[in-house]
């Protein structure tokens, strides 16, 4: 059974990615959640910590999902598959956390920088693994978030995209678009 604090989490990223961050009422998220108004109050400060707690463990589960099974051992290039195709599927099978993306993005830097720490832990393989490609001259020499937004981040807006019905990609196109962003970052 859902602890109330997981149900909470679960009727904000409902609410959020239908609505937005202005979008609903500490009321409506109650009522979605199936809880006393009260009790959004025992496990969250308030609207702002919610959202970025929920963030937080939406990062945690995209974490665990493109973490799991990797082989640091593999080529680079097989690495890169296996993280593209494992955020794609996280991202197809978790349409709502996909929907929520855009206000996460637009949080202020300040409350951003409260979990920056948090999330280059939840991104540690990834990390390392831009680091390597640079050292093996494989990778431009690019800071790991430039490297990131040119390469995976066309994972989530294409997942995005397929679930708002604008594009279908194919098993052939999406090998295509790997190709495509591998390229983007390497020499």
């Amino acid at each position: 059974m859902s602890s109330k604090r997981d149900l909470i989490l679960a009727a904000t990223q409902e609410l959020l990615s239908k609505h937005g961050f202005h979008g609903f009422s500490m009321k409506q998220l109650a009522d979605t959640a199936g809880v006393a108004a009260g009790s959004i109050y025992n496990h969250f400060e308030n609207k702002e910590d919610l959202i970025l707690q929920l963030h937080l463990q939406i990062l945690t589960d995209i974490a665990s999902y493109t973490f799991a099974s990797y082989d640091d051992k593999a080529t680079l290039f097989a690495q890169y598959q296996h993280f593209w195709l494992q955020f794609w599927n996280y991202c197809l099978d978790h349409p709502t956390a996909v929907l929520c993306k855009d206000q996460f993005d637009h949080l202020p830097p300040k409350q951003k920088a409260v979990q920056s720490e948090k999330i280059m832990q939840l991104f540690e393989p990834l990390t390392r693994f831009f680091e390597a490609g640079k050292s093996q001259k494989v990778f431009k020499d690019l800071d790991n978030e430039v490297l990131s937004v040119l390469s995976l981040e066309t994972s989530s807006v294409l997942a995005r995209l397929q679930l708002m019905q604008q594009i279908n990609l194919t098993e052939e196109n999406i090998k295509e678009v790997i190709e495509a962003s591998w390229h983007s970052i390497s020499k």
